[in-house]
């Protein structure tokens, strides 16, 4: 019918009875009108992937469908309530292309409502005869390994002892990765003398630090880069890295707590006594030097008070009124004497006087219980004179 244009031609012949016949030839021509009778169909595969670091533009599949109606195939393709835009249908071809960048991360597949309309012969919408057809078509995202792993912090710093255990963990890596739930890490730097071990993102130390000046001696402070790796599977050319740097302050030989008054702290090894000066003092120059003077000094200050002292006492004995009536009680006595055996020798010619220069002669001296005074007194009358 395409062919003809849709028209049959024929020819009538109409023939009467008479002798001899007659007969009239009529042409026809008869024009068979185009009907949408077949809706489309759609074929083929209806799911498709896509890496998610495909560019823009980027042929996701095509979409194939037919219809019996003449012209055969005439479909046009259409994407149905998908917003915003991610995709694009080309609607003669079907094919779809990528609007977008994708990311596996945030949206990992797409469902997308496919329509076909079939078209008239000559191009010509008749929406009395129009037939539409609707398909699901699934479009995966692949996810490729595009993020490297994120440590949150991505530097520590620990102090710990030289006795720490090798089963208490140092630090802790708190890192992740959006494209893989597995990581690997790996001390990949600053491991010196191999003192540290890394057990999945723990880390550990081997409890072999040594500090011997005769034997192997390590570092007290080291500077560790841990490799974290994500898990790409086979292929490794598209694993990515981040690398984590911890700094480990080693005390060595002590105890677990610190004392503030001990300056020395030391440990016995196997066949020594090995001690470890923490902390000391050391005086300057200039303190010795004060020092030295200012003790010459004070000690020349306390032998002239020890001798003004003494010289102090020495003047007070010689002045005490003690003294100088017990000389004057010698001197008494010694005249009374003389004149007693002169008075003899003349045969008592003469008698004493009753009072001398010095008034009534004493041969005593005492002290006043009553109000504590010094006194002389004459041991012959009684008689007394307070000094």
């Amino acid at each position: 019918m395409a062919s003809l244009d849709f028209q049959y031609r024929a020819a009538v012949i109409v023939t009467d009875a008479g002798t001899p016949p007659r007969t009239t030839t009529v042409s026809m021509l008869v024009t068979v009108t185009q009907v949408n009778e077949f809706p489309p169909v759609f074929h083929g595969i209806k799911t498709f992937s896509v890496p998610e670091n495909s560019p823009v533009n980027t042929l996701v599949g095509i979409v194939n469908a037919t219809d019996a109606d003449w012209v055969y195939n005439n479909v046009r393709f259409s994407i149905v309530g998908h917003d915003p835009p991610t995709f694009y249908i080309h609607p003669d071809t079907g094919q779809i292309n990528t609007l977008v960048l994708l990311d596996f991360e945030k949206i990992d597949t797409y469902t997308l409502t496919i329509q076909a309309v079939d078209m008239n012969y000559n191009g010509l919408f008749d929406s009395s005869q129009q037939r539409t057809t609707y398909a699901q078509y699934t479009i995966n995202v692949e996810n490729v390994n595009d993020v490297p792993p994120v440590c949150n912090p991505p530097f520590y710093m620990e102090t710990i002892y030289s006795t720490l255990a090798d089963s208490i963990s140092i630090v802790t890596l708190s890192c992740t990765d959006k494209d893989s739930s597995f990581l690997n890490y790996r001390i990949v730097g600053g491991n010196i003398n191999n003192r540290f071990i890394s057990q999945r993102d723990s880390l550990f130390s081997r409890n072999t630090f040594s500090y011997n000046p005769d034997g192997i001696s390590d570092p007290t402070i080291f500077e560790l880069l841990i490799e974290v790796t994500d898990d790409n599977g086979a292929d490794s050319k598209l694993t990515l890295t981040t690398t984590v740097i911890v700094i480990v302050h080693i005390i060595p030989w002590t105890t677990t707590v610190p004392t503030t008054t001990t300056p020395l702290t030391t440990r016995t090894p196997v066949n020594k006594m090995v001690t470890v000066l923490n902390n000391y003092w050391k005086p300057e120059a200039w303190f010795v030097v004060v020092l030295t003077l200012v003790s010459a000094l004070a000690a020349v200050a306390l032998a002239l008070l020890l001798w003004n002292c003494r010289s102090r006492i020495s003047c007070c004995k010689q002045s005490s009124p003690q003294s100088e009536m017990s000389q004057h009680l010698l001197q008494a006595r010694s005249l009374s004497q003389a004149g007693t055996q002169k008075g003899n020798e003349i045969g008592e010619k003469k008698q004493l006087p009753s009072e001398t220069p010095l008034g009534q002669w004493f041969d005593g001296r005492a002290i006043d219980p009553t109000t504590g005074r010094y006194y002389l007194f004459n041991s012959t009358t009684g008689e007394r004179r307070w000094v």
